[in-house]
């Protein structure tokens, strides 16, 4: 997947978990950025129609209650990172974002273990249903831990 898309979809799917539209972002980015997005160029980031500069990034992350580093994270399904020149497999990719030293995994790797664990429950006998069941729960364990932030700000919402 390339990298601009890749960040259009956490962008979208963050977007979504707070419960703002695309004109909302647009407009508190201008808290950050000096000057609004319309919706229609929110839309186009969230498509992966956008080089994200750094200053953006941070705006995002602050503007949805995220870090860079989880708006820079592929799910599980994706199995590569494209860049302009080059294309990562996703472990060595995330690898790369992640502040892992001194772990004896990287998040890269368990990210990649995951993602084939999954795949292989999902074209298993049914028999192992459960262990797909399972895994999908790491899974939304592992996005939680990532995305607390997000959570926690969607339930502000709610309570507002």
């Amino acid at each position: 997947m390339d990298i601009a898309e890749m960040v259009g979809k956490r962008v979208r799917e963050t977007r979504e978990v707070c419960g703002w539209t695309q004109q909302q972002v647009g407009d508190e980015l201008a808290n950050h950025l000096g000057k609004p997005w319309t919706r229609q160029a929110v839309s186009v980031a969230e498509k992966g129609g956008r080089a994200f500069t750094v200053a953006e990034l941070v705006a995002l992350a602050a503007v949805l209650g995220t870090t860079v580093t989880r708006l820079l994270t592929p799910d599980l399904e994706t199995s590569e990172v494209r860049l302009p020149a080059v294309t990562f497999r996703t472990a060595v990719y995330t690898d790369l974002i992640s502040d892992s030293e001194g772990s004896d995994v990287g998040l890269g790797e368990m990210h990649e273990l995951l993602r084939r664990a999954l795949g292989y429950a999902a074209d298993a006998e049914r028999g192992y249903a459960k262990a797909a069941v399972a895994m999908r729960a790491l899974v939304e364990i592992f996005d939680v831990h990532l995305d607390s932030k997000v959570v926690q700000r969607a339930m502000q919402k709610g309570n507002e």
